[in-house]
């Protein structure tokens, strides 16, 4: 695990519950990843040739639908 990964699963242990180690650190990977598939998306777009003004609405669609994914799931098929 990354530094700064440590640090996130330190900190949500002693602010969050649960606070066992396993769910902090699944917890902080789950955040660093969303954090780096953002990026690379970003990045990918950019190297296309798009300007970040362009790419700004659909990146922070992206954000967050990641965030709000990682804050209440993945919604059930019905």
């Amino acid at each position: 695990m990354v530094a700064q990964e440590q640090d996130l699963a330190d900190a949500l242990r002693s602010t969050v519950r649960p606070s066992d180690e396993f769910t902090a650190h699944l917890v902080a990977a789950q955040v660093f990843s969303a954090q780096r598939i953002l990026t690379y998306h970003n990045a990918q777009a950019i190297r296309s040739g798009q300007s970040a003004d362009e790419i700004y609405q659909t990146a922070v669609a992206h954000a967050e639908t990641a965030f709000g994914l990682l804050e209440s799931g993945l919604p059930r098929r019905s």
